[in-house]
């Protein structure tokens, strides 16, 4: 490719603006004293001698002839016809093309003489390509807003300790902890905005009334990822839980296969309330508070009064409960059902947001008895302390009694409802009269269910 160094003419000049006249010019490959092969034309066929002296020396105007080069970088040195230093300039680079030349990419050119060669050899694509490419992007942005993450995160009563592995008793702040992930899908009005969060923090306070029902749902609150509650449940009585519905409930609904807030509604956080935008609530668990204000509980290890802690719309796990009576024995002779050992604490709760699991309930207890004894019951109540549901435990006496140690067992699966229900341990003395035993060695009320 030619290239022109560096204007059409090279002039020289005194300091007082006086042309050299027959000033010599030395081209140089650069750092060296190698001439360089210099041409008349701009297709490098017709050479120059290399100095420019003689009759190619400055002319009258101070003016070398035009010459052409190959592109690169040369060292030019200029003297006088006496041999006096004029100037000595080394990286001279050649500068823009003469001709129809092309200025290569390595130059900060295109390597190119058309739009077409240029975008093909910087490797861009054409306005036609580009307008079909935001036309694709386009159409996969909108597709791509049908597609929504589920909510990563878990509830808990232990921060950033998702599956708890023992007992948290009247805690006062439930946490929101990345689990499967921590992307937390936020419904802006017209797309989920899938949001990145650490673990979030809601403190319980006196407003979470006691033995109710709370939904959680995470919230934009004006650029602040939050974890709050919604309104009270309508009805959070065990067996009979209730949303309500319409303007002021927690009622939720579906948008895109997530669960929101179908009504505008006040949250709450800690002390602080905040007002959500219908919709605009990420839908992720729900609570029972326990039998003070501002407090919730949840349990892992057997005893009386278990409670379930939170429960999670997303990511579940198993949850089990496990409850009995630590008295070591009593007896029982009465023909009506109820609680064992007379005790309502001898009970565990269970929780569920949405119709969605199935419980499994289990009742298993150690007792004795002589000769005179008669028939003996066990159950599980569901919602009742004078019902029992399912399989009873039971001892038959026969004609003659029975004597000696059995371990009776009952069961009973419930179908997938919403709400709280408080399980019990009932016994029931047919005839006669048996010894029960306690501790979680001779007996064990259980639950399990996906939370």
């Amino acid at each position: 490719m030619a290239m022109s160094i560096p204007k059409p003419f090279i002039h020289v000049s005194d300091s007082n603006g006086n042309p050299f006249v027959g000033a010599i010019l030395h081209v140089y490959l650069p750092g060296t004293t190698t001439y360089a092969d210099i041409f008349s034309d701009d297709g490098l066929s017709v050479s120059l001698p290399n100095p420019l002296s003689g009759a190619n020396a400055s002319d009258a105007a101070g003016n070398f002839p035009r010459f052409f080069i190959a592109a690169g970088t040369y060292r030019l040195r200029c003297t006088t016809s006496a041999a006096v230093e004029i100037f000595d300039e080394d990286d001279v680079d050649t500068g823009l093309p003469a001709g129809t030349g092309a200025l290569p990419i390595s130059r900060g050119g295109t390597g190119a003489t058309t739009a077409a060669a240029a975008r093909a050899a910087l490797d861009v694509p054409s306005n036609s390509e580009l307008s079909d490419l935001a036309a694709d992007v386009s159409e996969v942005s909108t597709a791509l807003q049908g597609i929504v993450v589920t909510p990563q995160g878990y509830l808990t009563l232990t921060s950033l300790t998702p599956v708890i592995a023992s007992d948290v008793s009247a805690g006062t702040s439930v946490y929101y902890t990345p689990f499967v992930g921590g992307l937390v899908p936020i419904y802006d009005g017209a797309q989920y905005i899938p949001t990145l969060f650490t673990e979030l923090t809601m403190a319980m306070n006196a407003n979470h009334v006691a033995s109710t029902l709370y939904d959680f749902f995470v919230i934009n609150d004006s650029g602040t990822t939050r974890l709050v509650t919604g309104p009270a449940w309508n009805t959070s009585t065990a067996g009979a839980g209730s949303r309500g519905s319409g303007a002021g409930t927690t009622e939720i609904e579906r948008v895109n296969g997530l669960w929101v807030n179908k009504n505008a509604m006040t949250a709450r956080y800690g002390a602080t309330t905040v007002a959500v935008l219908a919709r605009q609530g990420t839908y992720v668990g729900t609570m029972v508070v326990d039998g003070s204000n501002g407090q919730i509980s949840q349990h892992v290890s057997w005893g009386a009064s278990r409670k379930p802690g939170p429960w999670n719309a997303y990511n579940r796990k198993p949850r089990i409960l496990k409850a009995g009576d630590a008295t070591a024995s009593w007896t029982y002779a009465t023909t009506s059902i109820r609680a064992s050992n007379n005790a309502a604490t001898n009970s565990l709760i269970t929780l569920c947001g949405l119709a969605e699991e199935v419980h499994k309930f289990k009742f298993s207890q150690f007792i004795t008895g002589a000769a005179s004894n008669g028939d003996q019951t066990i159950g599980i109540g569901f919602d009742s302390v004078a019902a029992m549901s399912g399989r009873q435990g039971k001892v038959i006496a026969g004609a003659t009694g029975w004597t000696g140690h059995f371990v009776q067992e009952a069961e009973y699966i419930a179908p997938p409802s919403i709400g709280q229900h408080l399980i019990t341990s009932l016994e029931l003395a047919v005839t006669g009269t048996a010894t029960y035993r306690g501790t979680e060695a001779n007996m064990v009320l259980s639950a399990e269910w996906g939370a």
